[in-house]
């Protein structure tokens, strides 16, 4: 259960934003941020449990084709787009490679029984185009064994 002191207001948290009154002091807008991060926190756990569930009970392409319906209409896929590269925020990294993989398990389930009906040229440009996945996986299997 979400422990908040008696002074943090939650209705200052809204989809979109959090209000935090100029008048805020350092005490105030530290538990206000600690309830930030703490859902930040919960939600990863939160979707976790909310698509197994999904899966077990009607499987995963409802839960792709459903939560990117959801994304679109609540305009979050627009919202959490991928760090431009040279941007030099390392710190959402994890989250673009999620993002990614999430995208082509979506792709993955909605093509797969495609593909054995792909031409040549076909097959080599999807080849072509997954190469540098392909080399970048590769890459941090090495790193990962190196350490």
């Amino acid at each position: 259960m979400l422990q908040t002191s008696s002074s943090l207001d939650l209705s200052k948290f809204t989809p979109t934003e959090v209000v935090i009154p100029e008048n805020a002091t350092q005490a105030e807008w530290t538990e206000l941020h600690r309830v930030v991060l703490l859902c930040k926190k919960a939600s990863t756990k939160w979707l976790q449990q909310s698509r197994g569930f999904a899966a077990e009970k009607w499987g995963m392409d409802f839960v792709n084709d459903t939560e990117v319906q959801l994304e679109l209409d609540l305009g979050i896929a627009l919202l959490d787009q991928p760090p431009e590269p040279d941007s030099g925020d390392k710190t959402r990294a994890m989250g673009a490679v999620q993002g990614i993989a999430k995208k082509f398990q979506h792709w993955q389930s909605k093509m797969s029984d495609e593909f054995t009906e792909w031409n040549p040229e076909q097959l080599r440009q999807a080849i072509e185009l997954l190469e540098p996945i392909e080399s970048q996986v590769r890459h941090l299997r090495e790193l990962l064994a190196s350490r």
